[in-house]
């Protein structure tokens, strides 16, 4: 695969991720729509304005990279962040949150252009890719983070086969950026952790012996992640961990 090719079809995965938010919120009954929740059960525009944050702060990260300032760093655990934001949020006009996370994903689209290819591929030069190159965190929160959200709301709504289908077709299409095994291992350990939320324990093993057996970084990983705590007192999942 061609760096230009990765970068095409990045961008092509940005933009569907947009136009799954758009339809969502489309097709929300308007009770949805304007339902205001709790800070532990979030309303439809809340998962929204938590995919805004976190796309701006991409967003911001890249603004760097091309010349721009630094990004204001966060304090403390992300959960207290994501607490912080609902609060912000909580009041704010639903045609607000929907007019900013289009400009958030426009402005994406138009730096993600601007990025050389090479840059993409490196893995050195960005702390905050831990060692992967910047392509893939670039997928991660525009991209997997926000279907992730946009499947919490098709759930809530009593439509887990479509959420379901949504994930899968994601998946397929973010594991064709990379036919690297690591890769391969991240984006089916990914779909593992949707099953694994929506009672769907064994697809979610599953999806787990075949992440681990790409790449068996994950594994640690899995010993403290929330998403696999339904699975934790499986027999099947207590041997993919200990190997």
């Amino acid at each position: 695969m061609s760096k230009a090719s990765r970068k095409d079809r990045l961008r092509s995965l940005i933009e569907a991720s947009r136009q799954s938010i758009r339809d969502l919120w489309e097709d929300l009954p308007k009770e949805a729509q304007q339902a205001r929740e709790q800070i532990d059960h979030w309303a439809p525009k809340d998962h929204l304005a938590h995919v805004a944050f976190w796309d701006a702060r991409t967003l911001a990260r890249l603004k760097h990279i091309l010349g721009g300032p630094a990004p204001e760093a966060l304090e403390g655990h992300f959960q207290e962040t994501n607490e912080r934001v609902f609060r912000e949020h909580a009041t704010r006009p639903a045609s607000e949150i929907i007019s900013c996370l289009e400009t958030v994903y426009e402005d994406l689209l138009t730096a993600l252009d601007r990025l050389p290819d090479e840059t993409l591929e490196d893995r050195q030069r960005f702390p905050w890719t831990a060692g992967r190159p910047l392509w893939q965190s670039l997928v991660f929160t525009p991209v997997y983070h926000a279907i992730h959200h946009v499947c919490d709301v098709l759930a809530d709504q009593a439509k887990i086969e479509e959420a379901r289908a949504l994930q899968e077709e994601y998946a397929e299409r973010m594991a064709a950026l990379d036919p690297a095994s690591s890769w391969q291992g991240t984006v089916e350990y990914n779909l593992a952790c949707f099953y694994a939320l929506h009672n769907l324990p064994q697809t979610a093993l599953d999806c787990l012996a075949t992440a681990f057996s790409q790449n068996p970084d994950l594994i640690d990983w899995s010993k403290q992640d929330p998403d696999l705590d339904s699975l934790r007192s499986h027999p099947t999942f207590q041997a993919l961990i200990e190997g």
